[in-house]
């Protein structure tokens, strides 16, 4: 994770201010939380990045706006959001803990999806869980015809 570029874009008062209201700490989480910033950003940068991905209708300034997305990320009491939601399917997986982007597209690739993740953040989490699903319902018919419906069958043949 790189530095967060305050200066050539805003100037010292916005840079000042920036750091008035935590904004910096603030980037810096959902660089964390998303991952995909390798040599940090802009806070601008950051902010429509972000929004890219999570498809929200952001209000307000920079600082609401960071706070915005780090609610949709961790919840609005860091009990839910995205990455809960991320963190079921991480485990389901088997996955190792990641930033939310690539623990993604880690996810995709297990899942064999037929179509490439698409959307907002939603969207295609609604995806992968589909997918997960889809995959469960396999596993449990293979289950079914697998060595116990076998051993089954043959106790009834044999009437045990």
């Amino acid at each position: 994770l790189g530095p967060i570029d305050l200066s050539p874009s805003f100037g010292p008062r916005c840079a000042a201010m920036a750091d008035k209201g935590g904004l910096v700490q603030k980037i810096e989480k959902i660089q964390l939380a998303l991952g995909g910033f390798p040599n940090g950003g802009t806070i601008t940068g950051t902010i429509r990045t972000a929004n890219a991905h999570l498809s929200l209708t952001l209000r307000g300034g920079l600082v609401q706006q960071a706070d915005q997305l780090l609610a949709a990320l961790h919840g609005e009491n860091g009990d839910g959001g995205f990455i809960a939601e991320a963190e079921t399917l991480r485990t389901e997986l088997g996955l190792e803990p990641a930033p939310l982007l690539p623990l993604l597209e880690e996810a995709a690739k297990q899942l064999r999806l037929e179509a490439p993740l698409e959307g907002s953040m939603q969207a295609q989490l609604a995806q992968l869980g589909r997918a997960l699903q889809e995959r469960s319902k396999q596993r449990g018919k293979e289950e079914d015809n697998g060595l116990p419906a076998k051993v089954e069958k043959i106790r009834d043949a044999l009437g045990l």
